[in-house]
């Protein structure tokens, strides 16, 4: 009798301890869905290399030809509001710079070095869409907006030409296409990695020769995200 009374208590006191142990769990569960599901305001911030694509270009002193951009780097930050996992959308201010130091394939004038560089900065409207695989965070996203390129044409002698220091800006239509990963660290904050392609309308340089320019960009970047 009192053998199995003992069996009754040991079992009913394991059923409890599992039964509290798989409500911790489930609670445990579900606060972890109720954080990554919770919509709330975040902000990124993101290093890249960037390497320009090779830029179609016109100009009264160069004819059509093209101008290879040499790698450059990048900064952008965004502050956005969505979930953890699941859409998100951000307004974001980027920089890129480029130097430039060779002309291909004019009419005009032979291949040969012509110096300067590019400066863009950028405002863009992303919508973003995180997805959940295992412990990480693959995520995808398309972009809008305009763009600010400033360039500048160095002091120097090229193609039987004495080219004076110019500088020369435009406002262009600007769209982006982005693809990573994030890992998190903690509720509030994630580390991610990815790619970007950036492009730009054609800038139109007119104080520099009457230059007009494509421009387009692979950008790898690495940064963080901070929620709150």
């Amino acid at each position: 009798m009192g053998a199995r009374h003992h069996r009754r208590r040991h079992a009913a006191t394991g059923g409890l301890t599992a039964l509290l142990v798989t409500t911790a769990l489930a609670g445990g569960m579900a606060k972890a869905d109720e954080t990554a599901n919770e919509r709330g305001r975040y902000v990124s911030i993101s290093g890249m290399w960037v390497k320009p694509k090779v830029s179609d270009i016109s100009g009264s002193a160069l004819g059509h030809t093209k101008l290879k951009l040499d790698s450059g780097f990048g900064l952008s930050a965004a502050f956005g509001w969505g979930a953890a996992i699941g859409p998100r959308g951000e307004i974001e201010l980027g920089y890129r710079s480029a130097d430039f130091d060779e002309v291909r394939g004019s009419p005009r004038v032979h291949d040969g070095a012509y110096k300067g560089d590019v400066k863009t900065w950028s405002l863009m409207g992303n919508a973003l869409y995180v997805f959940e695989a295992g412990g990480l965070r693959p995520y995808l996203g398309a972009g809008i907006g305009m763009a600010r390129h400033k360039g500048t044409q160095d002091a120097q002698t090229a193609f039987g030409y004495r080219w004076p220091h110019l500088t020369g800006s435009d406002t262009v239509f600007a769209y982006q296409a982005m693809a990573g990963v994030g890992y998190p660290m903690s509720d509030s904050t994630e580390i991610r990695g990815g790619y970007r392609y950036f492009a730009t309308g054609d800038g139109e340089f007119e104080d520099i020769s009457g230059i007009k320019a494509s421009y387009g960009t692979h950008s790898f970047e690495a940064g963080i995200v901070f929620r709150f």
